[in-house]
């Protein structure tokens, strides 16, 4: 969508719950802004928004996602060049979408993680099954099964929240963009992270071998409890000030309390 337009839009229906992504590029310019919105073309569900602005980096891709409610909405994705005192204020912006998908969820995933309240996107052949045997917790888990190929598992949350699940195999970890390193595990080992505040999201990759079936169980994600500095640094003799540091509990923290 080149300028001199001011403002522009795409839409499409799908049917939740699951995920809608598109991807947007822009030039790093003041006021070019790229809005998801849904609403209900059935029935009244409230407006829900998911904005990137022109903070992004430029011409880069970038992810935007919004959660879609069960049912049948409008997804509708809006670009617009904001204007001051009703003059443009830019040199021929650019915004421009690519790869935009709809995931539906799959309510068996959230059972066997025990986390049913959140939205899961999978992805492989066959891709990931709940199993019922060799679980971590002795009742049911989401389980890679040998020789499966690559598959993908995805959800989205608000931070900051700390959260955990128990992992058997090798999967690569992506928490909000950024590639985590994980180490096999030939036995149940916990993970745990911190993400901060806004939107978050975690995406497993892996490939099932016949030496590394992938199996995952227990998510929780648990909202971050903010704390002082001193706390948060065992240093609870002195005083600090901070220019945009905080401070929070969490058992992610190398000392399983705190950290900022």
């Amino acid at each position: 969508m080149p300028g001199p337009e001011v403002s522009g839009w795409l839409q499409t229906t799908v049917t939740g719950p699951g995920i809608f992504r598109a991807y947007i590029k822009s030039t790093r310019t003041p006021g070019v802004t790229a809005t998801l919105f849904v609403h209900g073309s059935e029935e009244s569900v409230p407006d829900l928004t998911s904005t990137q602005s022109d903070s992004s980096s430029p011409l880069s891709w970038s992810p935007l996602t919004i959660t879609i409610p069960p049912g049948t909405h409008e997804v509708r994705l809006h670009g617009s060049f904001r204007s001051r005192a009703g003059t443009t204020y830019f040199t021929q912006p650019i915004l421009e979408a690519d790869a935009a998908r709809f995931y539906p969820s799959l309510p068996a995933t959230g059972l066997a993680l025990d986390a049913p309240d959140f939205t899961w996107l999978t992805a492989g052949e066959p891709g990931l099954l709940a199993i019922f045997e060799d679980t971590h917790d002795g009742t049911d888990a989401l389980h890679a099964p040998p020789q499966a190929g690559p598959v993908r598992l995805e959800t989205h949350l608000s931070g900051p929240a700390t959260v955990s699940w128990w992992r058997r195999g090798t999967a690569s970890l992506t928490l909000t963009g950024n590639s985590v390193t994980t180490n096999p595990a030939p036995d149940w080992i916990r993970d745990t992270y911190f993400l901060g505040a806004g939107e978050q999201w975690i995406r497993w990759d892996g490939m099932a071998t016949l030496s590394n079936p992938l199996t995952l169980d227990e998510f929780t994600a648990v909202p971050a409890v903010p704390v002082s500095l001193a706390a948060a640094l065992d240093a609870p003799a002195l005083t600090f000030l901070t220019n945009q540091w905080q401070a929070h509990q969490t058992t992610a923290a190398s000392d399983g309390e705190g950290h900022a």
